[in-house]
């Protein structure tokens, strides 16, 4: 496995943690895809509901609508953890699959996600950038309270 996948899964999961939304943002490629299945080994996301499958626009509008004051969802803040363990290599050259975990604190309780996570990623002039972020997490077909963080 490359180093530097590794580097950008643990840099991601940093900036997310900061709430450096505009610089998480722009690790992202113009063409991308973040999913979160709502089926474990699910095949596609075309083929059911998923929790989550944004595009880049929609990634776009997600971060506006986090640092916009009127988000109620985020009111107050959460805190959160993530770690990033069990690195390998993924099935293509530019990807790496983890082991991602999600700890979340807001009002008083505790969340925690717990997932299987595959980066897909882009060589370019400008270094890497994620192509597709994918979640599968660990209880995908339960319940999940409203996601109100990206995870």
């Amino acid at each position: 496995m490359k180093t530097g996948l590794q580097e950008l899964v643990i840099r991601e999961a940093a900036l997310l943690d900061a709430w450096k939304l505009d610089e998480w943002l722009a690790l992202y490629a113009p063409e991308c895809a973040y999913w979160v299945p709502t089926e474990w080994d699910q095949e596609s996301p075309h083929t059911t509901i998923s929790h989550i499958y944004d595009d880049r626009r929609l990634l776009e509008t997600r971060v506006r609508r986090f640092k916009h004051a009127m988000f109620h969802a985020q009111k107050p803040p959460s805190r959160t953890l993530r770690s990033c363990t069990n690195f390998r290599a993924g099935p293509e050259p530019d990807s790496v699959l983890c082991t991602y975990e999600v700890a979340e604190f807001r009002n008083g309780k505790h969340r925690r996600y717990v997932a299987r996570c595959r980066h897909d990623v882009l060589r370019g002039a400008h270094g890497l950038l994620i192509t597709r972020k994918r979640l599968d997490l660990l209880d995908c077909d339960a319940v999940q309270d409203g996601i109100s963080i990206i995870l």
